[in-house]
C-alpha cells in the first residue's frame, strides 16, 4: 500500500514538473531585467573584462619584483677554432723548435672540443618611473572596466524593458484581432443567411469575407512579429531561444507604475551618471599618460647578479672524478640615462597635454548633453502621456461608432461598406492607442535611465 502511494506521488510530481516545463518560465518586467543583468552575454563578457584588468594589475606589479632565470648550454666544436701565433711565443718551452725564433706563424687550437655551461641570473628593478605609472594606469583601467559594466547594465535594462513592453503591445493587438474576427465571423454567418434568402446582394457578403481575410492576414503577421519579439527578448536576457517564456505583467499594471508625475520634478546628479564617470576616469588615465611621458627624462636603475659554471674538455665527461668546473660570478648595477632624442619625448608630452585638454572639453560636453537629455526625456514623457489620453478617447469613440454601426447593419440601415469602413477605423484607433501606450512606457523607462532609477 505504501509503495503504491509513493509511486502515485512520484508520478504526480513528474507530471507537475513536466507541466511547468511545457508552460515555460514566467517573468515580470522587473524579473526579466534582473535575469538579463545576470545572464546577458555582453554583460558576462564585461565582467570577464574586469577580471582580466585585475589580473593585468598583478602582472604589472610582478615586473618590479625580483626576477630569476636559468640557462644551460652544450657546444660540440666540429671544427675547432685555430689562431696563428708567432713562434717566439713558444721559445724556451719544452718541445719548441731549435734555434732562434724567426717570427713565423704557428697554428694553435684555442678551444677544446666540448664545452658545457650553466648559469643563474637574478635581477631587481630599483627605480623606473614608467613602472610606477604603469601600476597606477592599470588600476585606472580596472575602474574604466567597472564603469563600462555599469553603463552596459543600464543599456541592457533599457533594451529589455522596451522589448518586453513591445511584446505585450503585440499580444494586446492579437487579442483585439481575435475579438474582431469572432464578431466578423458571426456577422458573416448571419449575412450569408440573409443573402441566401434574397434580402441582401452577394456584394455585401463578399465585402464581409474580404474583411475577414484581411483580419486573418493581420493576425498571422502579428503572430510572427510576436515570435520574433519574444526571440529577441530571450536573446537579450540570455535565455535559450528554444525555451518558452511567459510575460506575467500586463500593460495596465505597467501604466499604473509609470503614471508618476512627480518624476518631472526630479533632477539628475551629473557626477553619478555613468557616462560622466567614464569621462572622469579617462581624464585620470590621460593625466597618467602625461606623467609617464615626463618620466621619460628620468634615469632608471636595475641591479643584477649572475653566477655561471663552465666545463671544457676533449671528452664528454663533465661529472667524472677530478674534472673541474670553472665558476664565474658577477654583481652589478645598470643605470639607463636618457640623453638626446631630438625632441621625441618633448612632442609626446605636448600630445599628452592636448589629449588632456580634449578630455576636459569632452567632460563639459557630456555634462551639458546629460542635462539636455533630461529635458528632452521629461518633454517626451509628458507629451506621450497627453497623446495616450487622446488616443484612448479616440479609441473609445470609434468603438462606440463601430458598435452602433453593427446594430444598424443588422437592421439593414447601413451597407457592408459602412460597416467595413467603421471597423477599420476602430482597428486603426486601437493600434494608435497601443502604439501611444508603447511610446509612453518607453519614454518613462528612458527617463528612469537618465535619472539612474532602472
Amino acid at each position: 500500500m505504501k509503495r503504491t502511494i509513493l509511486l502515485i506521488w512520484f508520478l504526480a510530481l513528474i507530471i507537475v514538473v513536466k507541466g511547468q516545463d511545457i508552460k515555460g518560465k514566467q517573468f515580470s518586467m522587473k524579473e526579466a531585467i534582473s535575469f538579463a543583468v545576470k545572464n546577458n552575454y555582453t554583460l558576462i563578457n564585461s565582467q570577464k573584462d574586469i577580471e582580466i584588468s585585475k589580473k593585468k594589475v598583478k602582472e604589472i606589479i610582478t615586473i618590479g619584483l625580483p626576477q630569476l632565470s636559468g640557462e644551460a648550454s652544450f657546444n660540440d666544436f666540429l671544427k675547432i677554432p685555430v689562431m696563428q701565433l708567432p713562434d717566439f711565443f713558444f721559445a724556451g718551452m719544452p718541445g719548441a723548435l731549435e734555434g732562434a725564433p724567426t717570427g713565423a706563424l704557428i697554428p694553435v687550437k684555442i678551444q677544446q672540443k666540448y664545452s658545457i655551461s650553466g648559469s643563474l641570473t637574478a635581477s631587481q628593478l630599483i627605480f623606473d618611473g614608467s613602472y610606477l605609472v604603469g601600476i597606477q594606469a592599470a588600476k585606472v583601467y580596472v575602474q574604466i572596466s567597472e564603469k563600462l559594466l555599469q553603463k552596459n547594465e543600464l543599456d541592457i535594462k533599457l533594451t529589455v524593458g522596451q522589448t518586453y513592453i513591445m511584446a505585450l503591445v503585440i499580444d494586446e493587438n492579437i487579442k483585439i484581432i481575435d475579438k474582431s474576427l469572432e464578431n466578423i465571423t458571426k456577422i458573416l454567418t448571419e449575412t450569408s443567411i440573409i443573402e441566401q434568402n434574397g434580402f441582401l446582394e452577394e456584394t455585401d457578403v463578399d465585402q464581409i469575407k474580404l474583411l475577414k481575410i484581411n483580419l486573418e492576414n493581420t493576425k498571422n503577421k502579428l503572430n510572427r512579429q510576436k515570435e520574433s519579439t519574444l526571440s529577441l527578448l530571450k536573446f537579450i536576457m540570455g535565455v535559450n531561444i528554444e525555451e518558452t517564456i511567459i510575460l506575467n505583467d500586463n500593460l495596465n499594471s505597467l501604466l499604473l507604475e509609470a503614471n508618476n508625475q512627480e518624476i518631472l520634478n526630479k533632477t539628475v546628479d551629473v557626477k553619478n551618471n555613468f557616462d560622466m564617470q567614464i569621462i572622469s576616469t579617462q581624464e585620470a588615465a590621460n593625466k597618467l599618460s602625461l606623467k609617464n611621458n615626463r618620466f621619460g627624462y628620468v634615469p632608471s636603475l636595475f641591479a643584477f647578479y649572475s653566477y655561471q659554471k663552465d666545463f671544457k674538455g676533449d671528452k664528454i665527461n663533465p661529472f667524472a672524478k677530478g674534472v673541474e668546473w670553472f665558476p664565474t660570478s658577477v654583481l652589478g648595477l645598470t643605470l639607463k640615462i636618457p640623453l638626446i632624442d631630438c625632441g621625441t619625448k618633448h612632442f609626446k608630452i605636448q600630445q599628452s597635454k592636448l589629449e588632456l585638454e580634449k578630455t576636459k572639453v569632452l567632460e563639459k560636453q557630456v555634462e551639458e548633453s546629460i542635462k539636455m537629455e533630461l529635458i528632452n526625456a521629461k518633454s517626451n514623457y509628458l507629451s506621450s502621456f497627453e497623446t495616450l489620453k487622446n488616443e484612448q478617447s479616440n479609441m473609445e469613440l470609434s468603438k462606440k461608432i463601430y458598435d452602433k454601426t453593427i446594430i444598424k447593419y443588422k437592421n439593414g440601415t447601413v451597407s457592408s461598406m459602412d460597416l467595413t469602413q467603421n471597423h477599420n477605423q476602430y482597428l486603426n484607433n486601437q493600434a494608435n492607442y497601443y502604439n501611444s501606450m508603447l511610446e509612453y512606457l518607453v519614454a518613462k523607462i528612458k527617463l528612469d535611465k537618465i535619472l539612474n532609477q532602472l
